[in-house]
Formats: C-alpha cells, structure tokens, sequence
C-alpha cells in the first residue's frame, strides 16, 4: 500500500517520499516524510473481514516557507482527484478521513525548517487468508522406530 501511495505522490507532486524513521543522508528540500502509525484497524467487528483501516501521517518538510505550503496543499487534495482516485481505488484503497497535523517551525543550525502536514484514514480491501486456522486437518504422525532407536 505505502509503495503505491508513495508513486502516486512522486508522480504528482514531482518530490521524494521518505520514512520519517529512516536514517541515512537528509534528502533535498522540498519532500515528503510518511509513518504508518495504525497499519491495522478493524473497518467492522470481523476480524476476519478484508476491510480494514489504515492510518498514515504525512508531512512535506521544506526550508522555504511558500513551497511548502504549496506542496501541502496539493497533498491535501492528491487523494481525491480523479486519476489517483482511480489508481487507489483499482488496488482496493480509498481514502476515508483527513485531519490536520499541526507542527511548528523547527530551527536546525541556522535556517527554520517548516514540516506540517496531513493524518490521512485509508480503508483498504485485501483478501487475507486465516493464518490460524491452517488447513485445518488434524496433522498425522507415523513414527518409524526401530528396535536400535530405543
């Protein structure tokens, strides 16, 4: 799911998407930062039902204070336009909620950095299979013991 929202931003908003737990060499600005933090919530009381909700904060961090508005604004909208609607929704996704991820501007050496964003709500429809249930058949043992073995 996270490759296919990440595509879908690159693609539109023309910036990286990156884990917002990922260590490594800090990425240009403007980009997007991601965490799942829900990857998992029952839609309805079945735990068996392959509707289930997932929760993703996104954040478009930039040192430039109108291109990250600007980017953030159009993150805002991506999901409900027409062509990544149609891609999500062709993969079992739709987006559900959107709320506002207040963050105030972090001073790093001696430049602001500006990192605020979206906590967006996806139901997603996937097929999963009943990992405790096995094939449930009972499993069969056919000891083979021999006289020495004892």
């Amino acid at each position: 799911m996270i490759k296919l929202l990440r595509s879908e931003i690159i693609k539109w908003l023309d910036v990286p998407v990156v884990p917002q737990n990922q260590i490594g060499q800090p990425k240009d600005y403007p980009f997007v930062q991601y965490y799942m933090y829900e990857d998992w919530l029952p839609f309805d009381f079945n735990p068996d039902s392959p509707n289930y909700n997932v929760q993703i904060q996104m954040k478009v961090v930039s040192d430039n204070e109108e291109v990250q508005h600007e980017l953030k604004r159009k993150l805002r909208r991506l999901f409900y336009l027409e062509e990544p609607r149609n891609t999500l929704s062709a993969n079992g996704i739709a987006l559900l909620n959107t709320e506002y991820l207040p963050s105030p501007p972090t001073y790093m050496e001696n430049f602001i950095i500006f990192d605020d964003g979206w906590d967006f709500t996806f139901n997603v429809h996937a097929e999963e299979e009943d990992f405790t249930t096995g094939s449930a058949q009972l499993d069969s043992i056919s000891p083979n013991i021999t006289k020495e073995a004892k």
